[in-house]
């Protein structure tokens, strides 16, 4: 097992200079972009959380001002409201109490946003110490770090930049922990993945991926007859790490809601996938159009397969493709099934049908009960037809990732044939997150974009620099 490169002996004024033209850079890039753009939909419930969490302690998406009392909620991973909740007591200190309804739009949202250079600090910090380890260039390491850092949706409070840094952390901090053995890395490395668990939920599954990837690795060595002790000391401290980071907030889930589940909303997002597999085949090949970023290639798969704008509109062949259909919106608010056009209002009206009788009944959590329920719906759906489900993974992968898989693809061949491993393992975790998205979701492209870093360090160090096999396999082999 090689050491860790150590650090290019440059004069250390040098660089420092370089990393604070590089955030001077950035700075202002970011300064530049947030603005007061209303913060709606996903990104307010955060908001409305992280401000009862500043003002009154209370981990609950209901608003202040509504006249009920804060009733604990799930709805959503506690990290990112947790860090804007620090955020918004800080600014507390120096302004006084900051009203969520002054914070959700106008010059209040774009102070929010602002929040934001936390997690785009821990981006390009993460991608720049990934690319010194793997390339030893400062130089690619920084220009690295300022792509990553350009690349940043930073106008917003949706979780995804989060996601990002979190992920960028511990994609770098596993590697790290492989190459050196030494179990301070593989335990940093465990929290970083609990805090991605607690960022975003399906980490959990993606790190059960992983860990089933690793014992079938550690299973062909031990067939070889290779010592595996230091391996499964640091899976053991990994995955302890991990556990200790997620579990107090599912012991708390299990407490008020009776269920250990990280969130609410796993369900109805399966269930929406289960019943997309309903598509026609005109859907299916009208998705590739329906699904496509505006633009010249969506133009000329309209023109292959006489397709136009009018097809996704209301009445269009392709009207139950659209996540925003007309009446979509009154048909789940009011939980009316049959008003809703789209397999995404079907889900979500649904949702909402079952949450209101559940309440009748004075089911307790009736929310997460509706939730419980539709995730057996939608997994009896899957198996009766699990062909048809398996046949959707490449359309979501196109409508999700159509950039970020043929990268990852072409990425992982490149990594291979350099005997780059260090890379693949880097590359894993972010690869496995987006196979797990178009199996198990309906992949909204916006759930792809914590990939987008680590795609940025393999470019760098796969396509920047030459080809040097003389670096030898990087993990045990």
């Amino acid at each position: 097992m090689p050491p860790l490169p150590a650090v290019p002996a440059k004069p250390l004024r040098s660089n420092m200079l370089w990393i604070l033209v590089v955030a001077a850079i950035l700075l202002i890039n970011w300064s530049i972009r947030i603005n007061d753009s209303a913060i709606e939909h996903d990104a307010l419930e955060n908001l409305i959380i992280a401000s009862n969490l500043a003002d009154s302690a209370a981990f609950s998406v209901d608003q202040p001002n509504s006249g009920r009392s804060m009733a604990p909620s799930r709805l959503r991973e506690p990290i990112p409201p947790l860090v804007t909740a620090a955020y918004l007591k800080v600014l507390s200190l120096f302004f006084g109490p900051l009203d969520v309804s002054w914070l959700e739009h106008g010059p209040g949202a774009n102070v929010a946003k602002f929040v934001n250079l936390f997690w785009a600090a821990i981006i390009c910090a993460s991608v720049g110490a990934a690319l010194l380890m793997f390339t030893e260039n400062f130089r690619v390491a920084i220009i690295g770090a300022l792509v990553a850092g350009l690349l940043i949706r930073i106008n917003t409070l949706y979780t995804e930049i989060a996601a990002q840094a979190l992920l960028a952390l511990f994609s770098l901090l596993l590697v790290v922990a492989i190459k050196s053995g030494r179990a301070g890395y593989w335990c940093v490395a465990g929290a970083a993945l609990g805090g991605l668990v607690l960022t975003k939920a399906i980490f959990l599954y993606v790190g059960l991926m992983l860990l089933l990837g690793g014992l079938i690795y550690l299973l062909a060595r031990w067939a070889k007859g290779k010592s595996l002790r230091r391996e499964v000391t640091g899976g053991i401290l990994l995955v302890a790490s991990a556990a200790a980071i997620v579990s107090p907030w599912m012991v708390r889930n299990y407490r008020y809601f009776g269920s250990a589940d990280i969130t609410d909303r796993g369900g109805h997002v399966l269930y929406i996938r289960a019943l997309q597999n309903q598509m026609t085949d005109e859907e299916y090949v009208g998705a590739i159009y329906s699904w496509a970023s505006e633009g010249p290639v969506k133009k000329l798969i309209g023109a292959a397969f006489g397709l136009s704008p009018e097809d996704d509109s209301k009445g269009g062949r392709l009207q139950r493709l659209q996540q925003q259909a007309p009446d979509d919106y009154e048909a789940y608010r009011s939980g009316n099934t049959t008003q809703a056009i789209s397999y995404y209002g079907r889900g979500r009206a649904e949702l909402t049908k079952l949450h209101h009788q559940l309440a009748s009944q004075g089911i307790a959590n009736p929310a997460g009960a509706a939730d419980a329920q539709l995730k057996q719906r939608a997994i009896l759906l899957i198996a009766d037809d699990p062909l048809s489900h398996i046949s959707m993974i490449p359309l979501y992968l196109w409508r999700g990732a159509p950039l970020a898989t043929p990268l990852f693809l072409a990425f992982a061949v490149l990594a291979f044939w350099r005997r780059r491993f260090d890379v693949l393992i880097y590359m894993a975790p972010a690869a496995a997150m987006v196979l797990f998205l178009s199996v198990f979701t309906h992949f909204n492209p916006r759930f792809s974009v914590p990939a987008v870093p680590i795609l940025v360090v393999a470019a760098f160090t796969l396509g920047v620099l030459p080809y040097r096999r003389e670096r030898g396999p990087a993990v045990p082999g």
